[in-house]
């Protein structure tokens, strides 16, 4: 599954294969399709022309990424019971290539098809990357869980087998299929677990096709109210991260005034006259002692252009409060803690 948010480029060669001759020019006919593999590609929802002026036998390359972002949606899920649902945030990327040779438009090529998502890659992975081949659309870390929260975790499902994710605890296993698809929406399946559901047990396994991937620590907060926190991260996926410790709220106000000259202050009238008045909340949040690892998690949430608070079921945007993040390693801070900041993704006074 290929990446949007960062450049993905497509090779084309300048000689069209069907004549194996120098083409006067092409034009790369891009199909967004949500839906079925197997749906035909009738309309392109972008076309991409390109002229060889120069008579040249090589290849270009072309990114389109900003042509199909803009396509790919991205669905708030609503969490319910324990299961699998349909993530809905990814879509098919069909394209095909119409060569002109001699003046002559040519038949397409083959058409190509790829699963698109709205993730990225890092600087250092380098050109077109994909999502990560072990099924887990996420860190492949343990987290940390609210007892009686809940979370949402993303999973790669197949188009030719069926996809067993396994919830097992200490004295159960709970199998969840998807049985094997070529629909867009059903290739990710986003696992939810209501931990309510779970009062006793201190930690669940998760298993992709059996194999181990992730284990939910559950853990009680006495003191404060732990807090969740919905974004997209790097594979291009909804996904949780449980906040634990104290939360700082505070409010910033701004507004514009001027000097009045009507009227005298002894009789109530304000010399000085607000208008535009507003504010906007903000708040600093502290992830309670997690692992060294988890600071990737962070820098996903901040590197999320969509955050939200959400219970599993209402989700609040917000929007990140700070520019930096200070990596913190085991060997020099022992027991790990961040604090992160957050402002409320609208104004205290509704003017829209």
């Amino acid at each position: 599954m290929i990446k949007t948010d960062s450049p993905y480029y497509i090779p084309i060669p300048w000689i069209d294969p069907n004549t194996v001759t120098i083409s006067d020019s092409f034009v790369l006919r891009l199909y967004v399709i949500d839906g079925d593999k197997s749906t035909p590609a009738t309309t392109p929802t972008q076309e991409i022309e390109k002229t060889n002026f120069f008579g040249l036998d090589n290849s270009t390359s072309i990114d389109v990424s900003d042509y199909i972002n803009s396509e790919i949606p991205f669905t708030l899920l609503q969490g319910n019971t324990t299961g699998i649902q349909n993530s809905d945030s990814q879509v098919w990327l069909f394209w095909d290539i119409v060569y002109t040779v001699g003046g002559v438009e040519q038949t397409p090529t083959i058409l190509t098809k790829v699963l698109c998502t709205r993730g990225y890659g890092n600087g250092i992975e380098g050109m077109n990357p994909t999502t990560t081949l072990n099924g887990l659309l996420a860190e492949p870390i343990d987290y940390n869980v609210n007892k009686g929260g809940s979370v949402f975790i993303p999973f790669e499902a197949s188009e030719t087998i069926t996809t067993e994710i396994s919830l097992v605890r200490e004295d159960a296993t709970t199998v969840f299929s998807k049985a094997a698809t070529t629909v867009s929406g059903e290739l990710v399946q986003m696992l939810y677990v209501d931990l309510s559901e779970y009062p006793n047990d201190e930690y669940i396994e998760i298993l992709y096709n059996d194999t181990l991937i992730t284990t939910l620590e559950i853990k009680e907060e006495q003191k404060f109210t732990p807090l969740e926190i919905a974004f997209r991260n790097k594979e291009g996926q909804l996904q949780t991260f449980t906040f634990f410790r104290e939360k700082k709220d505070a409010v910033s106000f701004a507004g514009d005034s001027y000097e009045n000259s009507v009227g005298q202050p002894i009789d109530g009238v304000h010399q000085f006259k607000d208008f535009n008045t507003n504010a906007r909340s903000s708040f600093l949040i502290n992830t309670g002692w997690i692992s060294e690892e988890s600071s990737e998690v962070l820098k996903q949430i901040l590197l999320s252009d969509v955050i939200w608070i959400t219970n599993g079921t209402n989700y609040i945007p917000i929007n990140r409060d700070q520019k930096a993040l200070e990596i913190k390693k085991r060997i020099n801070d022992k027991l790990i803690n961040y604090e992160i900041g957050f402002k409320y993704s609208y104004n205290e006074k509704n003017n829209i």
